[in-house]
C-alpha cells in the first residue's frame, strides 16, 4: 500500500509523530521514508527450533509461505525466527490465582481420568 499510495507514507508518518509526541520520531520516520524496514514472524514452539517450519502443521506452513511470498512480491524483507517456548499461555493474575486454589490431583489419577 505504501508503494502504491504515497499518501499512505504521509499518514504513517503523521501517526508515528503523534504516537511519539515528546520523543524523537525522526529516526523512525526516516527508516519508513527510505523503505528500510522488514517484517519479522516470531514462532514460539515447544519443539526443537532447529526443525524450523517442519514444526508447524501443514496449513500453518502453507500460510507462512504465502505470507513470505506476498512480502517478497511487495519488495519487503521478511524473516522468521523459531523460539523454544513453554507452551503455556499468558494468563491474567486472577486466573492464575484460581488455578492455585483448585485441588491438585496426583499425576497418575489425572492420566487415568484422561483415558
Amino acid at each position: 500500500m505504501m508503494r502504491l499510495e504515497p499518501r499512505a507514507i504521509d499518514k504513517l508518518e503523521a501517526l508515528v509523530r503523534a504516537l511519539m509526541a515528546g520523543g524523537d520520531p525522526d529516526a523512525l520516520v526516516a527508516l519508513v521514508r527510505e523503505r528500510r524496514y522488514r517484517t519479522v514472524f516470531g514462532i514460539v514452539t515447544r519443539k526443537d527450533p532447529a526443525g524450523r517450519s517442519l514444526n508447524l502443521p501443514l496449513f500453518s506452513r502453507i500460510s507462512l509461505m504465502r505470507g513470505m511470498k506476498a512480502l517478497q512480491l511487495m519488495d519487503v524483507a521478511g524473516e522468521r525466527h523459531f523460539h523454544r517456548g513453554s507452551g503455556r499461555c499468558h494468563r491474567r493474575p486472577e486466573e492464575e490465582a484460581e488455578e492455585e486454589k483448585a485441588p491438585q490431583q496426583p499425576q497418575e489419577i489425572q492420566a487415568e481420568a484422561a483415558e
